[in-house]
């Protein structure tokens, strides 16, 4: 879960009463009718630990997302984490391209923008990249079957080594995104004629 997947909750509570619902921190304030029954707050004493972890990825309070580790399975579940868009229409290949999502397993352009605390979001991705997955259970495009814990560095690689000076995750300046936007539509071309 995450902030910006809260649309259909009351839905949810509604259609299934007798479940306890776990919420990420802001959340129960952010809804205060609905009655969560556990906060995510601090993975370390999560009560399913046995069978799932979890890991808040800090350094985006805007976001607040929390990503799961299903042991038995080896399923790592994310929202917007990442993305694997490898098909779609020309719109949705238009915007996942100019979004940076585009082919593979990606961190998108919007999602990086969020970053608020580029060192608390580096302890948080380095906590996950250790655990053992395999597939990847993404909130946006495809399943990841396999080999999604090395195709998920992919995103990642180089921003989060320890002492590493420059972390390439977090905002740009205009420039640069106006300069990613032109890279982007560049390689869309070919598929608008």
């Amino acid at each position: 879960p995450s902030h910006f997947h809260d649309m259909y909750l009351d839905g949810y509570f509604a259609s299934y009463p007798a479940t306890k619902f776990a919420g990420v921190a802001g959340f129960a304030e952010r809804h205060p009718e609905l009655a969560f029954t556990h906060a995510l707050d601090d993975p370390d004493t999560c009560p399913w630990s046995d069978e799932i972890l979890w890991q808040p990825l800090a350094g985006m309070p805007n976001v607040n997302e929390a990503v799961f580790l299903h042991r038995p399975s080896r399923t790592l579940i994310v929202a917007d984490m990442v993305f694997n868009f490898r098909a779609g229409n020309l719109r949705t290949r238009a915007m996942m391209r100019l979004n940076g999502a585009w082919g593979d397993v990606a961190a998108s352009r919007f999602f990086k923008s969020r970053v608020a605390d580029r060192a608390a979001l580096r302890s948080s991705v380095k906590r996950v990249l250790e655990w053992d997955f395999d597939r990847i259970v993404v909130g946006h495009g495809d399943v990841v079957p396999s080999a999604g814990r090395q195709r998920s560095k992919g995103p990642f690689a180089g921003s989060y080594t320890e002492g590493g000076k420059r972390m390439r995750l977090g905002v740009i300046g205009y420039g640069g995104r106006i300069a990613g936007m032109i890279r982007n539509f560049r390689a869309l071309a070919p598929d608008l004629r």
